[in-house]
């Protein structure tokens, strides 16, 4: 049959509305990449071939024995690579692996290839992991077993040391109907790497907890403490679709020494199959979303910051039945959205977050037999969020190709001008182009990485950026950007002739001003010109708006060999005033020495410790979310920062606005 401790009550009851039947804002072209994937499970996005290029692969597990004994002529583990322009090409991973499940892709040698992870549903199986040689040869290595009944693999790094460690569930007791009722001790787990070497992976495993077939698994800080936890649903009898009271949804925290501490029970009488960890209500706090397979529907549990949840939030009912859950901005307006399969209702839809969880049902497709798994990602890397699935009866692989990102072409030569965003994108290709498309998309959200900055930024802006991909083989390409009427972009620079467009460089990990040349700034029509793009215009591009250094900075009146003059220096925040969030930039001479950042209110009562501890490079770029140490939120006011080290200390006010 397919797979269907106390704690302080979290007062604030989550609700969140659905709303049916509105229009799509989303256009979906579906596209085939296999229908000859008999009993295909979950799959997972990832860059396995490393050629270069941009071009994503596909891992999937598929079970096409069902019920039956091993086939060496089946293939179980799969890779599917992405030749260009999401033409796919199959790869074989393993043949012998009847009854595989659990899927999990990352680095777990720590010499940048992706390595491929694998759990089983059989009595007698092993959780195995591929080694990626990088030339799509494969090496299986079992961790041991019996480990039956493996649904769920999460990668993380558990103890903080810098390799990605394995965190699973296995166990017996949901084909034995019960708790305890197996032969083996259901568990959580975590895989300890504890390899020195890049030549292969070494692992120890630790026991997290003693608990019930676990069916969904989500590890990440849930009380900030800056240590990873793990939250996990159960799962006790295969045979029925009512929930028994013991699958729950739960979470352990982590302790010092790597112990564990059960913490709260988030729901009973669930049966989930899918735990996923998102801010979903963009509060700074980690959040929950689940996939509850026996009770059809899709839920949120808010977190306080303490690790303390509140009541389920369900985001739809009669959902049969929810096989996965993933959360991304899908329509990238800035707000998480939810993107689910449900098996039974051979569909796989998505939810449309206002930025206050009320959610919109948009069916992607009603016909995907037995749709078993979902997966968000950019697979053609034009900024916008695509949708990859999988279906176990039909045995298909198909991707669904998300439409919002503009498109245009143009011929080789001189092309005239193009225009995107409503003609706040203007892009001239000069003489000698050759020829082909061009795709641009504004993302809403957060800007990644504001701290990594090149030496002549002095910041970028928070919020809001471009997707910019020009797919001909040569270009040289002059852009004008106008700032005027992005929201997000606006407060950048209190000087707007200091206002430079930057792209994210990311063999350098750097925001780098864009452009072969200085840019043109027209503060009157609010158009930053760039010149000599030729080969910035690729896929996952980014570009934003920054603002530049001040020329003292540059000439070195203030910064002595990239170290301030004064002791201790708080540079202006950015935004200020601000709204939710604000970067605060520090510098310190002596780098050995530990510091302290706290903020203040007026008066004089500690708010928030903001950051304690030694700055090895001298420079700390903080971000201060307008929550105190209880992680509760402060109002409007002007707030001190307080930079101490040793004897010294300086400050500077900043200021709240909601």
């Amino acid at each position: 049959m397919s797979k269907y401790v106390s704690v302080l009550i979290f007062l604030c009851f989550v609700s969140a509305k659905l709303t049916q039947a509105q229009t799509d804002p989303v256009n979906w072209t579906k596209h085939l990449i296999s229908d000859t994937l008999t009993g295909a499970k979950k799959n997972v996005v990832a860059d396995v071939d490393l050629d270069g290029n941009k071009n994503m692969d596909i891992v999937v597990i598929a079970n096409p024995e069902g019920s039956g004994p091993e086939d060496g002529t089946q293939e179980n583990v799969l890779w599917f690579q992405n030749l260009g322009d999401e033409v796919f090409e199959q790869h074989t991973i393993d043949y012998r692996f009847a009854g595989a499940r659990g899927l999990a892709v990352g680095d777990l040698t720590g010499d940048g290839k992706p390595d491929v992870i694998a759990g089983n549903k059989q009595a007698d199986s092993a959780l195995v992991w591929y080694r990626n040689d990088g030339n799509s040869n494969w090496t299986r290595i079992p961790l041991g077993g019996p480990a039956p009944n493996n649904y769920s693999i999460v990668l993380s790094d558990v103890n903080g040391d810098g390799r990605l460690d394995i965190v699973d569930g296995m166990g017996d007791d949901a084909d034995s109907i019960g708790v305890g009722s197996g032969i083996i001790d259901d568990s959580l787990r975590w895989f300890e790497n504890t390899s020195l070497t890049t030549d292969t992976a070494v692992f120890s495993v630790h026991l997290i907890a003693r608990y019930s077939s676990p069916s969904g698994i989500a590890a990440a800080d849930f009380n900030g403490d800056n240590s990873i936890d793990v939250a996990a649903m159960s799962w006790v009898n295969y045979y029925t679709l009512t929930p028994d009271t013991s699958e729950d949804v739960r979470w352990w925290s982590q302790q010092a020494g790597i112990s564990w501490l059960q913490e709260q029970v988030l729901i009973k009488s669930y049966g989930g199959n899918d735990l996923q960890p998102a801010d979903l209500d963009q509060n700074g706090t980690v959040d929950l979303v689940g996939a509850g397979y026996k009770t059809a529907s899709l839920d949120w549990w808010s977190n306080n910051g303490s690790g303390v949840f509140s009541t389920a939030g369900t985001i739809v009912s009669n959902f049969q039945y929810t096989r996965n859950v993933q959360v991304a901005d899908i329509d990238g307006d800035g707000d998480p959205d939810i993107a689910a399969a449900a098996d039974n209702l051979n569909t796989i839809s998505w939810f449309e977050n206002d930025g206050a969880q009320n959610f919109t049902r948009h069916d992607v497709t009603t016909t995907f037999t037995y749709a078993y798994h979902v997966t968000a990602y950019d697979l053609n890397g034009d900024g916008d969020m695509d949708l990859i699935g999988t279906a176990q009866n039909a045995g298909e692989l198909s991707w669904w190709e998300n439409d919002l990102a503009e498109e245009q072409t143009a011929a080789a030569g001189d092309p005239d001008t193009l225009y995107f965003d409503q003609n706040r994108v203007r892009i001239d290709y000069q003489n000698g182009f050759s020829g082909g498309t061009t795709s641009v998309f504004f993302n809403h959200g957060v800007v990644s990485n504001q701290s990594d900055i090149d030496s002549n930024l002095d910041h970028v802006t928070q919020n809001g950026y471009y997707t910019i991909v020009c797919r001909a083989s040569a270009y040289d390409a002059v852009i004008v950007f106008e700032y005027g009427n992005i929201s997000e972009w606006q407060g950048t620079a209190a000087d707007e002739s200091a206002l430079r467009i930057c792209y994210w460089n990311e063999s350098a990990g750097l925001w780098q001003i864009a452009g072969s040349t200085v840019q043109t700034v027209d503060t009157v029509r609010k158009r930053i010109t760039v010149y000599g793009l030729q080969s910035e215009l690729v896929k996952f591009s980014r570009f934003t708006i920054g603002e530049a250094a001040p020329v003292s900075a540059l000439a070195g009146s203030e910064w002595e060999n990239s170290f301030p003059v004064r002791p201790l220096m708080i540079h202006p925040n950015y935004p200020n005033p601000f709204n939710g969030s604000t970067q605060i930039r520090l510098s310190v001479r002596n780098s050995d020495a530990p510091v302290s950042v706290r903020i203040y209110d007026l008066r004089g009562r500690l708010v928030k410790q903001l950051f304690r501890g030694a700055v090895p490079t001298g420079k700390l770029n903080l971000i201060w979310n307008a929550l105190d140490d209880k992680q509760r939120a402060v109002s409007s006011g002007m707030y001190v920062v307080v930079l101490l080290q040793n004897n010294r200390f300086v400050n500077r006010r900043i200021l709240l606005i909601k």
